[in-house]
């Protein structure tokens, strides 16, 4: 009954198009409930599917810290390196590791930058790709590091690009290997 009431819910907000994306309910090992609504491509009319990926915007944040984390337990960085330590071509070379986890560091919204540029054969920029952009753009940051707190993706995508910088796997990997199993 409980799952006839979110089913009733979910064509609400599918039929309404406040909602694209896919939904699993699970418990243990089983799937309660699973459905997708709208569309991986607009322009092409693809619908969304259980197989469709999506980029985890912010689910993902805590993912990347606790990677980062336990680089720092590792002794393999500290919280107080600045980005250029491991990426030497970055643009800010003022903002510490620390700054991008507590979104502090000034970085410009590189969805902004990225917006201006074609996609490439991905449907979404990689981390490398943001970083890349970063230096490319000549972008200035929106404030001083540490000035004052403005929530930051882009902090988060270099933070997954020092994940992969420093332990030599890629993102995806890290996380498999060291925190998911």
């Amino acid at each position: 009954q409980q799952l006839a009431k979110i089913d009733s819910l979910i064509d609400i907000i599918c039929k309404n198009g406040n909602f694209s994306g896919s939904i699993l309910i699970g418990q243990k090992d089983s799937v309660l409930y699973s459905r997708s609504c709208g569309y991986s491509n607009i322009k092409a009319k693809d619908l969304n599917t259980d197989t469709t990926s999506f980029q985890l915007a912010s689910v993902s944040k805590q993912f990347t810290a606790v990677a980062i984390l336990q680089l720092y337990e590792q002794g393999k960085l500290n919280l107080t390196d600045h980005v250029t330590d491991y990426l030497p071509s970055f643009p800010y070379p003022n903002i510490t590791i620390h700054q991008m986890l507590v979104h502090r560091s000034g970085l410009p919204n590189y969805h902004y930058l990225c917006d201006r540029k074609p996609m490439r054969n991905d449907l979404y920029f990689s981390n490398q790709q943001i970083v890349a952009d970063l230096i490319e753009s000549n972008a200035r940051a929106y404030f001083t590091p540490n000035r004052k707190f403005q929530y930051s993706n882009t902090g988060y995508a270099v933070l997954a690009t020092i994940v992969e910088s420093v332990s030599g796997l890629k993102f995806e990997s890290y996380l498999e290997t060291h925190i998911f199993k």
